[in-house]
């Protein structure tokens, strides 16, 4: 749903940009490279959209970290499968948000 909350968030890879609409945007940190770390339990990496996560406030956050190369290869064909680590289930790139497959 969007609302006065919600921002564009701008990616940019190898020369071609997109919009992200994401429900709230509080800050763009960086982060030492010791606080990004693989998905816990995750089991293969083929189409996953997220496979890091980044420790936050000592641990206690844990923020998704977006494969970009991934993203850029689902939007150039849409019919690529996509798994979502929060809950590996597949979806699939053509649709407007992640549904389940």
């Amino acid at each position: 749903t969007v609302d006065s909350a919600s921002q564009v968030l701008i990616v940019r890879w190898m020369g071609q940009d997109v919009g992200l609409l994401v429900d709230e945007l509080h800050a763009v940190p960086e982060f030492p490279d010791h606080q990004i770390v693989p998905v816990p339990l995750l089991s293969g990496t083929d189409g996953v959209l997220v496979r890091q996560v980044i420790k936050a406030n000592e641990g206690e956050v844990l923020i998704q970290v977006i494969d970009v190369p991934q993203l850029f290869a689902c939007i150039k064909d849409p019919s690529l499968p996509v798994l979502l680590a929060a809950n590996d289930q597949a979806a699939y790139c053509d649709e407007r948000q992640f549904m389940e497959a």
